[in-house]
């Protein structure tokens, strides 16, 4: 009984008493929509609310909602709803909108830390601290994504978990605090960034930091793999090299080859796990690379081109997934050229449950051959791994897997995959590669992978 009094004394200090009030509040009304989620549908009673595409603040706009419009409960996670409107549209908002009626919309949000905080460099905690946030910081929210808040603080932009704090409307801070953040902001858009708030991360392979936008420019240090910097702007050399202008923790600005590095933006909307059960219920979306002018690599004895290689691979792996009870369609079907952003925007169109991208390797250097499998976003990486396993079993070599920034997977909300199937340059794997039971073997182990895939995930 005196611990329970001692703890009623604590709770109505001036210390923790704002809190205390803040979290019942917060439960309260965490009841209330639950009641309302309970039935599977609602009635909208506020105004300020937005369906976006996926389940992020910064997303694309489906549909405002107004008030009586009645809406359909069709999914939740991470304190996001999808939802479906009359007229069929489908789209995401944030559950903790509908929970606070003191918040005018998704927009022009802050938060408040209710107790003290790391700082992540990634929006899980597996990523790396930046700096703690102490209890009671008022922080510009940049976006809020499946629960968590990409902030910036004492110079750093990272990831808060959005329940460490209270959001709030920007204009609800106290106006001194508001107006101090307001400038920082300022003094930092002042400069080359085009993209608050995105940062890089060095993939696959440490990385040299150029002075210049060039390969051959001096390199001011190495950055270590899995490292993340604050990206600044992209930058494309006289010769095509496209490099990430970034900054490091120090402050050091310099040039990334953006060949092995991923930029946190572009998984901001990307499906991080399958919507389906089964190979039999997937819609899958098969892209033979090049194409009508763009012939690709070309064979080493000039006997054939990359693009018809990878088109006869496409339809028999597309005959493959038809008769394990897919859907499948192709970016091409027949010698044309496709544009890259097409590629990736069908994927997102059609919302496909899987793209693959099929393409066959070529290089100067001797040695190089057999079949590599590449992801992107770091959620694709599981779906890599599955079908590279049966991709292994095949006689040619086996490369494994490796993160590719490349525009068609880069650019996809879709999980992804693009395959190198074999070295047109290389005699052994063009005797494979020209070989009908070879584009048989390699159907026959996507069509597996993904079947493991679907079954685990």
């Amino acid at each position: 009984m005196d611990k329970v009094n001692y703890l009623m004394r604590a709770i109505m200090t001036r210390k923790y008493f704002p809190l205390f009030i803040t979290l019942c509040l917060m439960a309260c009304s965490s009841l209330a929509v639950w009641g309302l989620l309970s039935n599977n549908s609602m009635i909208i009673e506020r105004p300020g609310l937005v369906m976006r595409r996926n389940a992020a603040t910064n997303q694309e706009k489906v549909a405002d909602l107004v008030e009586g419009d009645t809406i359909n409960i069709i999914g939740q996670k991470n304190g996001w709803l999808h939802v479906r409107k009359e007229d069929l549209s489908e789209g995401w908002i944030p559950q903790w909108l509908l929970e606070n009626n003191k918040l005018n919309n998704d927009q022009e949000i802050a938060i408040k830390t209710l107790m003290s905080s790391d700082l992540l460099a990634e929006a899980t905690y597996r990523s790396n601290h930046l700096i703690e946030v102490p209890l009671g910081t008022y922080l510009l929210i940049n976006y809020e994504s499946n629960g968590w808040v990409q902030v910036t603080y004492e110079g750093k932009v990272g990831y808060l978990k959005a329940d460490v704090g209270e959001i709030i409307n920007e204009s609800d801070m106290p106006q001194e605090t508001y107006e101090r953040l307001e400038s920082q902001e300022q003094e930092n858009t002042d400069g080359p960034s085009v993209t608050v708030g995105a940062t890089v991360k060095v993939k696959s392979f440490d990385s040299p930091l150029y002075a210049e936008p060039s390969t051959s420019a001096e390199t001011i240090y190495t950055v270590p793999v899995e490292t993340t910097l604050v990206y600044l702007e992209t930058v494309t050399n006289d010769a095509g090299q496209e490099f990430y202008f970034v900054q490091d923790g120090e402050g050091r600005q310099g040039y990334l080859d953006t060949t092995y590095v991923s930029k946190s933006d572009y998984s901001t909307d990307h499906l991080n796990s399958p919507k389906v059960s089964s190979l039999k219920e997937a819609k899958v979306l098969i892209d033979p690379g090049h194409g009508g002018e763009d012939p690709g690599a070309t064979a080493y004895d000039n006997g054939s081109y990359e693009k018809e290689h990878t088109l006869a691979t496409a339809l028999k792996v597309k005959e493959k997934l038809e008769a394990a009870g897919a859907t499948v369609t192709l970016t091409r079907e027949s010698d044309q050229w496709v544009e890259l952003s097409d590629r990736a925007k069908l994927a997102n169109d059609q919302d496909v449950d899987v793209f693959l991208s099929l393409h066959y390797d070529s290089s100067p250097g001797a040695g190089l051959h057999g079949v590599t499998t590449y992801y992107y976003h770091d959620a694709d990486q599981t779906m890599a791994n599955s079908v590279n396993n049966q991709l292994a079993t095949l006689e040619i070599n086996n490369n494994g897997v490796h993160f590719g920034n490349y525009q068609v997977l880069r650019e996809n909300h879709q999980p992804a995959l693009l395959l190198e199937l074999g070295y047109v340059s290389e005699t052994t794997d063009l005797k494979f590669i020209r070989s009908d039971a070879y584009h048989e073997q390699v159907a026959n182990a996507i069509v597996n992978g993904l079947n493991a895939y679907f079954e685990n995930n």
